[in-house]
């Protein structure tokens, strides 16, 4: 078993890498992944696909909106594309008024991750 973090929100991340087939170096492949260095996955949180009603936490709030501090929740209420990004129309309350503003993918999390536990990989040869 391998442990890294996510490299979008920093979250520890336990992982383990299996083959698919019991090809001797595709095993000894699967055994080497993840011991020493950084695991090369986003957790469930910033991997699983947003819609709209979905719960989200701000990462990387923009500086010119300091009434959306890090770590802020809101809600997904639009979902839009810009150079073939997505970007997502985010609402939520601050202190005693409310605001909204415009996310990419990266600069949120969903709230809601359910898979929680260990993620498992499975290597294949193609």
């Amino acid at each position: 078993m391998a442990y890294g973090y996510c490299p979008n929100c920093r979250c520890g991340v336990r992982y383990r890498v299996s083959p698919q087939h019991r090809a001797p170096w595709l095993a000894e492949l699967a055994a080497e992944v993840g011991r020493g260095e950084a695991a090369a996955l986003l957790c469930y949180g910033c991997w699983k696909p947003l819609e709209i009603g979905d719960g989200v936490e701000v990462l990387d709030p923009p500086f010119w909106r300091p009434e959306i501090g890090g770590r802020a929740k809101g809600t997904v209420t639009g979902i839009s594309r810009d150079d073939g990004h997505a970007v997502y129309l985010v609402e939520g309350q601050a202190a005693c008024s409310p605001w909204n503003c415009r996310f990419y993918r990266t600069q949120i999390k969903a709230l809601e991750a359910a898979a929680a536990g260990t993620v498992r990989l499975i290597l294949r040869a193609d």
